[in-house]
């Protein structure tokens, strides 16, 4: 039996998934009561991976950057992007 395998590049390529991920950025940004971030800023949140986005870009610690992400992730867990 042969694996057979799609992937595919939503970012831009099939979708535009930036709304999606600026709105979670912002719910763990604002889970975490941390200041509000600028479009442009958020924007830049879009190919790195989170953990490195939330210490690079918003200047947390990596224990932060965690929190952040970890609520990134309940915010399209809970179904709130849908």
């Amino acid at each position: 039996m042969t694996n057979k395998r799609v992937l595919f590049d939503l970012d831009g390529t099939i979708i535009n998934s930036e709304q999606g991920i600026v709105n979670a950025i912002k719910y763990a940004v604002h889970q975490l009561n941390r200041p509000t971030m600028d479009d442009a800023t958020l924007r830049r949140f879009i190919g790195p991976s989170l953990v490195q986005g939330f210490q690079d870009i918003a200047g947390y610690s990596h224990a932060v950057a965690l929190e952040a992400t970890e609520a990134y992730r309940e915010y399209y867990r809970d179904g709130r992007a849908l």
